[in-house]
């Protein structure tokens, strides 16, 4: 079969079809179904396209039924490519279950964005107008940039191998529905990666008044949790570190491309030795809202001038009277560093 850039082939039996087409309604009369399916292709949002043209129930319409007859099917799918939420997964292998309208692959496997990942995926169609949805997926080695890019549209911002999981659960069959009623949470880290070129630390770098933040530099141990709730993804414990800092948020970021962060810059000990003494361990915030492309920038320097004082009020060795500047300082932490 051909349908759009979708082909396949499908093989399989059927019992009990003239039962239930003489009108039997009785369990043991539903058409059972066994069947096989490979695919070159499968392009589920072209062919989900095609078939979802009703809009979402509301305001306590009626739903719609179902446009086939009821059955029961067991089977195997096998993709070398398919392409659902305009996420290209390759050599997707599943068993799957088509039960009361409720179709389940479980368990699944799949290559994404250079790693792999393998999970379940639940769909109830009972509901033909707004369809519900379940999964589940972890992924291993995931390239960052290509994953941050899908869901955030941040492209080139960061690299490095993404390890996922992660529960979600939603309704309807294209973005304008599922994304506002997505609920989920999980987590994701990176062992190792580097941080690129990107308008937005360039735009921090700025309101800093500070240059080098702008430059690619590595980071270690990103972790991060995460909920998404409200057509938000909100995170309260991301945490990475650079040479020269630890580095903490805490926020949300809309899936229209809207940002509300709190970012926290602690210099680490021996790396900005003249900050880090000066403010002991006292964090620089920053405070992101707005869109993607042109935050607002705040900078909260309570904590550290707070340590400044404090620092003042210590005696030192240097009586010299001539004490560091906080421009300086601040580029101490951030200047790149020459080997």
């Amino acid at each position: 079969w051909h349908s759009g850039l979708s082909s396949g082939h499908v093989t399989g039996t059927v019992a009990g079809l003239v039962p239930s087409a003489l009108g039997s309604f009785r369990t043991l009369d539903v058409p059972r179904a066994r069947v096989e399916i490979n695919c070159p292709m499968l392009n589920l949002d072209e062919l989900i396209g095609e078939t979802s043209k009703a809009p979402a129930v509301g305001g306590g319409a009626t739903a719609s039924p179902v446009p086939f007859p009821v059955i029961s099917v067991e089977g195997q799918l096998a993709c070398d490519t398919l392409v659902y939420s305009r996420l290209p997964f390759t050599e997707f292998r599943s068993p799957f279950t088509l039960r009361e309208n409720v179709l389940s692959f479980e368990p699944a496997t799949a290559g994404i964005y250079g790693g792999r990942a393998h999970g379940m995926f639940r769909w109830d169609v009972n509901n033909w107008t707004d369809p519900i949805f379940a999964a589940q997926v972890n992924a291993d080695s995931v390239q960052a940039n290509d994953f941050v890019t899908r869901f955030l549209g941040w492209a080139d911002g960061i690299y490095g191998e993404l390890q996922f999981s992660g529960q979600f659960t939603g309704s309807g069959w294209d973005h304008s529905q599922i994304l506002p009623s997505l609920v989920g949470s999980g987590r994701a880290s990176v062992h190792s990666g580097r941080l690129e070129t990107a308008p937005l630390l360039t735009q921090i770098g700025d309101r800093l008044g500070v240059k080098g933040l702008d430059q690619p530099r590595p980071f270690r141990d990103l972790l991060a949790s995460f909920k998404v709730i409200n057509g938000h993804i909100v995170t309260d414990t991301l945490r990475f570190t650079t040479d020269d800092a630890r580095w903490s948020a805490m926020g949300s970021f809309g899936f229209d491309q809207t940002l509300d962060y709190v970012v926290g810059i602690t210099p680490a000990p021996g790396r900005s030795s003249r900050l880090s003494s000066l403010i002991k361990g006292a964090q620089l915030r920053l405070g992101l809202s707005g869109p993607l492309a042109s935050p607002e920038i705040t900078l909260d320097v309570k904590d550290v001038g707070r340590a400044f004082i404090e620092n003042l009020l210590t005696p030192k060795d240097d009586t010299s009277g001539s004490g560091p500047n906080v421009d300086d300082l601040l580029k101490d932490l951030f200047r790149k560093k020459k080997l």
